[in-house]
Formats: C-alpha cells, structure tokens, sequence
C-alpha cells in the first residue's frame, strides 16, 4: 500500500492536512499514514469521510508516540479509534523506541490487535537492537519497522 503521510509543521496543521488528503482521495490515494502526535486526526478523518470513500477501501495507519506504557497505549489506540471514526485501524506503529516501557507498549498493541481493533502492529524507527529486546517478551512478531527513507534523510551506513 502507498501511503500519504499526514505530518506537517506550522500554525495551519489541520487545513495543510485536510487539502494533502483531499488531494490524496481526488488521485485515487487510499492509504493514509498518520499519528497521535501530528494532531490532525480528526481532520484526516473529515476528509476521508468528504471523500464518500468506503472503510475497505482505505488502509489507515496511525502510531503512538514512544513506549509509553501498557495502560496509556491501550488509551491511545482507543483516542486514535474516536479521533479517526473508525471501528478498526489497518496498522498501528510505536512511532519511536523512546520511553519507559517498550515490553507493556507493546502488550498493549498485541491486545488491540485480539480485540480486532487494529488487523496490524508494527514500530516505526527501531534499530535492529530495538527488535531483538521487543522480541525477547513479544507473541505476535511487527508486521512492519517503518524507517525515514528519502533524498534528504538517510544513513546509508546504518543496518536495521
């Protein structure tokens, strides 16, 4: 699936992330990739629904913040669920290794994942070091390690 990613900078964040949807659906664009912290779910949700695109049809992917815990990662699945209308998320990533509690962060996606409030959990910036610890305690395996790839962002000497 590709995806438009939703994150931008700046004072108009909701309206830059309304017209990048709008735009996204109006080219045949289904996969949408956003996160708790970018603060534009709502908005995403608003113009996916203005699209009349069916829930099927459009692959969501959203992400917590960092290792937050078991019990404040169970509340951001459910927030993410009420911010984007939906009764399921396709993906749901840990954003980043950061925190206190990757193994209950992690417990907590395996949850959301039985509840079949998400049909797919997986990290976002993990290094290979973070994987091997995630791994040690996890009973589902990360469908996906989402890394920042582009022209301008990139170590080509680093191994994931």
């Amino acid at each position: 699936v590709v995806s438009i990613g939703t994150w931008v900078q700046g004072s108009k964040e909701t309206e830059n992330s309304t017209a990048i949807v709008g735009n996204w659906m109006d080219l045949g664009g289904r996969g949408v990739d956003t996160a708790w912290d970018y603060f534009d779910q709502p908005a995403v949700a608003a113009a996916i629904a203005a699209h009349g695109v069916n829930r099927k049809d459009v692959f969501i992917t959203t992400k917590i913040p960092a290792c937050v815990g078991k019990g404040e990662a169970a509340k951001l699945v459910d927030a993410d669920l009420k911010q984007l209308n939906t009764q399921y998320l396709d993906l749901v990533l840990v954003h980043m290794p950061l925190g206190f509690d990757c193994d209950g962060t992690w417990a907590a996606l395996e949850e959301a994942l039985q509840a079949n409030k998400t049909r797919s959990i997986g990290v976002s910036n993990f290094r290979k070091s973070n994987l091997e610890s995630l791994l040690k305690k996890a009973t589902v395996v990360p469908a996906v390690n989402q890394i920042g790839y582009s022209v301008f962002g990139h170590n080509d000497s680093s191994r994931i």
